[in-house]
C-alpha cells in the first residue's frame, strides 16, 4: 500500500466516524424528546443562547441507554394495557 493509499483510507475512516457520530446524536435526540428530556432552550439560565435547533439534553445517556429506557417505557406501556 503507497502512502496515497494509506492517506485515502485514513480520510475514509474519518468520514465513516463522522457519519456514526452524526447518526447516533440524532438517535440521541429522537429518543431524548420522545422521552421527554429537558430542552436545552428551556433553561436560559444555564444555556442562554439555547434554541431550539439546539435540542434536548440527554445528560450521560447514550443511543443505546435512552433505547433500553424506551424499550422499558414500552413494555411497561404494553404491560398495563393489559
Amino acid at each position: 500500500m503507497n502512502s496515497d493509499q494509506i492517506y485515502n483510507a485514513y480520510c475514509h475512516q474519518l468520514t465513516v466516524i463522522d457519519k456514526y457520530k452524526k447518526e447516533t446524536e440524532e438517535i440521541e435526540q429522537i429518543l431524548g424528546k420522545a422521552l421527554g428530556y429537558p430542552w436545552y432552550k428551556d433553561d436560559p439560565d444555564i444555556f442562554p443562547k439555547a434554541t431550539e435547533a439546539d435540542g434536548v439534553c440527554v445528560g450521560v445517556e447514550t443511543a443505546w441507554s435512552l433505547a433500553k429506557i424506551a424499550a422499558d417505557k414500552i413494555k411497561d406501556c404494553e404491560k398495563s394495557l393489559k
